[in-house]
C-alpha cells in the first residue's frame, strides 16, 4: 500500500500490520518503502518487557552525544538496546531511495520513533519526519524539548480521550508536538483505551 503523508490514518493502518523484526529488549520494528518514501516503523506495546519499560518513567540523562537531554529511562533503555541495528538499516534504505526519511510509531512505538528521529539526525545531519499515534511523553524539560524539535519535523497525533498521551503524568514531561484529534474531551472516556487508543485508523477522527 502506498502511504500518503497527508492521510495519517493510512500510515497508522500500515504500521500496526506485520511482519516485524525484533531486536534488543523486545523492540519490534520494520524498514519499508511506501509511496517512494523510506519508512521506519515501530510497533506498540505487546509484551511484559514493553510494559516494564513503560512504567520505568524516572528521568534519565541521555548521554554519549554532544547535546545531553533528559528522557524517560525505560524508553531510553529500550531504544539503546537496538539503536545501532535499527538506524543502520534505515540509513541504508534512505540512501538508496534518496527521499525524505519518515519514522512512525504507535503507543510505545511512538516513544521509540521520537528517540529514533533524534538519533537519526545526530548520525546523519538529516531531519526526518516523525509521526506518532497515541504516544506517551518521552522528553523532560524545556531544553530537551527544544533539542528534539530542532532534530525532527514532528506530528504527534493524540486522540483527546486516549489516556496514553497523558502519560507519564509527571510535571516536566512533554510531547515534542501534539496534534489533537477526535471529539471533545470526556474524562470517563479515558477508561476506554480499547477504543480510544486504537482509533487512529479512522479517517473521520482527523476531520473533527
Amino acid at each position: 500500500m502506498d502511504i500518503s503523508l497527508t492521510e495519517p490514518w493510512r500510515i497508522f493502518k500500515e504500521i500496526i500490520a506485520g511482519p516485524w523484526k525484533t531486536s534488543g529488549l523486545d523492540v519490534q520494528w520494520k524498514v519499508i518503502t511506501s509511496g517512494g518514501y523510506p519508512f521506519l516503523a515501530f510497533q506498540g506495546s505487546t509484551s511484559k518487557t514493553d510494559w516494564k519499560n513503560n512504567f520505568t518513567f524516572f528521568v534519565k540523562p541521555y548521554k554519549n552525544q554532544k547535546s545531553e537531554m533528559l528522557v524517560h529511562k525505560g524508553f531510553a533503555k529500550a531504544w539503546k538496546s537496538c539503536n545501532d541495528e535499527v538506524i543502520d538499516a534505515f540509513v541504508e534504505l534512505t540512501k538508496l531511495l534518496k527521499k525524505e526519511p519518515v519514522i512512525v510509531g504507535h503507543s510505545f512505538g511512538g516513544a521509540m520513533a521520537v528517540l529514533a528521529g533524534e538519533d537519526f539526525f545526530f548520525r546523519t545531519g538529516t531531519k526526518p519526519t516523525v509521526i506518532t499515534f497515541g504516544a506517551p511523553k518521552v522528553v523532560w524539560g524545556k531544553k530537551s524539548f527544544e533539542h528534539v524539535n530542532n532534530c525532527v519535523f514532528a506530528q504527534q497525533f493524540a486522540e483527546r480521550n486516549d489516556i496514553v498521551p497523558f502519560c507519564p503524568p509527571i510535571p516536566g514531561y512533554r510531547h515534542i508536538s501534539e496534534w489533537k484529534i477526535g471529539d471533545g474531551f470526556n474524562v470517563f472516556k479515558l477508561f476506554n483505551p480499547g477504543k480510544y487508543h486504537q482509533i487512529y485508523g479512522e479517517s473521520g477522527e482527523y476531520q473533527k
